[in-house]
């Protein structure tokens, strides 16, 4: 007897998490009983639903978030950075997708936040990335040393 597969999927939303959760079901015959297989998989990068929202941040860039752009882009570091990407609910100013490297800016509204970032990073070691954090002043009054602490995080990552 030949077993025959069909393919079902479905997107269920989870607004709360801001994550996709997508059902496969696969119904298929096996000798005389029909078999459900569900597999489920939740999408954490780069989350569609969040996608205006990340659009609108990469066209509205802080002065500093700018300003380490231009030393981030194109490859400088020898590494490929994304801009305003999202990981499950948060999405990170910059990201090195094949080191799993975050980088985070923080202003002043972080000193009253400062759980919540911590909470954050956590959240996002769970998911295996390292999570860099500088405060804005260090990129204004340092960038050398920034960019230093940057690059010596890409080749312990790389290694």
């Amino acid at each position: 007897m030949s077993n025959r597969t069909e393919g079902v999927g479905i997107k269920l939303l989870d607004f709360f998490y801001h994550s996709i959760i997508l059902i496969n079901i696969q119904v298929f015959r096996d000798r005389e009983n029909l078999v459900f297989k569900i597999m489920k998989r939740v999408l954490v990068h780069n989350n569609p639903i969040i996608k205006p929202y990340r659009k609108e941040l990469r066209f509205n860039l802080t002065d500093t978030e700018k300003i380490l752009w231009t030393q981030l882009r194109d490859h400088k570091m020898g590494i490929k950075f994304r801009r305003q990407y999202s990981i499950d609910k948060f999405i990170l100013d910059f990201y090195a997708p094949k080191i799993k490297l975050a980088i985070e800016l923080d202003g002043s509204q972080h000193l009253e936040n400062q759980e919540y970032d911590r909470e954050r990073t956590y959240l996002l070691e769970h998911y295996g990335c390292t999570v860099i954090r500088f405060w804005n002043g260090d990129i204004l009054h340092n960038l050398d040393g920034v960019i230093m602490k940057i690059q010596d995080e890409i080749r312990r990552l790389q290694n």
